[in-house]
């Protein structure tokens, strides 16, 4: 089966290339033999509704509702790497256009203005072994709607008591590829936590593409873990046009073997007395190689506007490779914009002062690894995801794909 290359998840201006980090590339998109997952919907909260678009509908209702500010053919006094997407979203318009001539399509979810719902939407994408699949979801709030959706990323064998392999892959996720966007519309005051979990087997290829439009008032709250799958691809581009508006990402991941992990978050803001804050919390181990590109980008007339990125890294292995590439851009003058990371191997005096304790190096090490996971899976509040999480990440120690190397 024929397989494409892409470029994803780009800057949003080109820098000094000598990292490679101005965008990322894989060779494994598929170019025929792909599916379309629609629906999962079921039993939605009353105020909820949902609606399956043809490609041709989707790519009109996300035309109306994009930002509205013509696109700059400068920003922050460099040219554009590329050419912006109408509604920008994390991996670019590479992977959009792909979508589009596979006819993706979208579900769309409406919550109707003024709805609180209080019942998280559990929503499921669960390939099968060698499946390749696409899915895109359209999720917009009415007027001080608020909703919880959560995304869970999961081999469909798992639900039926099969066993995720994280060392080897031979027994499930042979070939499986899903591709997925997200696209959020907020209207003035309205609130959504985005939740993506993903716990996919070693052979598998994971892109993952989501941006958001957000008027007056509105927050968004995205709460992303990233623990499986061979190659994983995760982006999202948020979009604060209106005054006040808000984006808090709180991305945890688990990085091991030989996998690779590349991650693109933007935040455009365009309002005054905007605000964004970035924390993104991992563990690295064998070979595997994690690429993070994190951009607050404060556009003229955000004035009052503040951001920032943080990082936190857990190295357990000499040969794992961390690059990272945070940037901050500025058009306006009266904003705060911040940028903080903590990168290295498993603090020394802590691993002795456990050890003194009766607490064996492999034991703390799980301790150290689980209290990444566990600070982001805490955001979620729903126990049965919880466990999930924490049986994936026992099994991934049990049985050795999390490897402490480091002297």
């Amino acid at each position: 089966m024929s397989e494409r290359t892409m470029k994803l998840g780009h800057l949003p201006v080109l820098t000094w290339n000598r990292l490679r980090l101005n965008s990322g590339r894989t060779e494994s998109v598929p170019a025929e033999g792909v599916t379309v997952l629609h629906g999962g919907f079921d039993n939605l909260p009353a105020g909820v509704t949902h609606t399956l678009l043809d490609n041709a509908e989707a790519s009109e209702y996300i035309r109306r509702y994009a930002v509205k500010q013509p696109q700059e053919a400068v920003v922050a006094g460099k040219v554009p790497a590329y050419h912006p997407q109408a509604f920008a979203t994390g991996l670019g318009a590479e992977f959009e256009n792909y979508l589009d001539s596979m006819d993706c399509g979208a579900d769309l979810i409406q919550v109707q203005p003024g709805m609180l719902a209080l019942v998280p939407v559990i929503w499921g994408a669960m390939p099968a072994e060698n499946e390749r699949a696409l899915t895109g979801q359209i999720i917009h709030l009415g007027k001080g709607a608020q909703l919880t959706l959560i995304q869970l990323i999961i081999p469909r064998e798992r639900l039926s008591g099969g066993t995720t392999v994280h060392r080897d892959g031979g027994e499930e996720g042979a070939g499986r590829f899903l591709g997925m966007m997200t696209r959020v519309i907020l209207e003035e005051g309205a609130h959504l936590h985005l939740v993506n979990v993903q716990i996919l087997g070693s052979d598998s290829v994971f892109l993952y593409d989501a941006g958001s439009s957000q008027e007056k008032g509105s927050g968004l709250m995205v709460t992303s873990l990233q623990l499986g799958g061979r190659e994983v691809f995760n982006g999202m581009h948020a979009d604060l046009s209106g005054e006040g508006a808000e984006f808090d990402d709180h991305t945890g991941y688990m990085a091991l073997l030989d996998h690779k992990l590349d991650m693109t978050v933007t935040c455009t803001q365009r309002g005054p007395a905007t605000r964004s804050e970035i924390i993104y919390d991992g563990v690295l181990s064998g070979t595997a190689k994690k690429d993070l590109k994190y951009t607050i980008d404060f556009r003229k007339g955000s004035k009052g506007a503040s951001g920032n990125e943080r990082e936190n890294v857990l190295m357990l292995s000499e040969e794992a490779e961390n690059r990272s590439m945070p940037v901050i851009l500025c058009e306006e003058e009266d904003i705060d914009g911040r940028h903080g990371a903590t990168i290295g191997r498993p603090d020394r005096d802590t691993l002795f002062y456990m050890q003194s304790r009766g607490i064996s190096k492999d034991a703390a090490i799980r301790m150290l690894t689980k209290a990444r996971i566990d600070a982001v899976a805490q955001r979620i509040g729903e126990p049965k995801i919880a466990e999930l999480i924490g049986h994936f990440t026992e099994e991934a120690f049990e049985n050795g794909s999390v490897e402490f190397t480091v002297s």
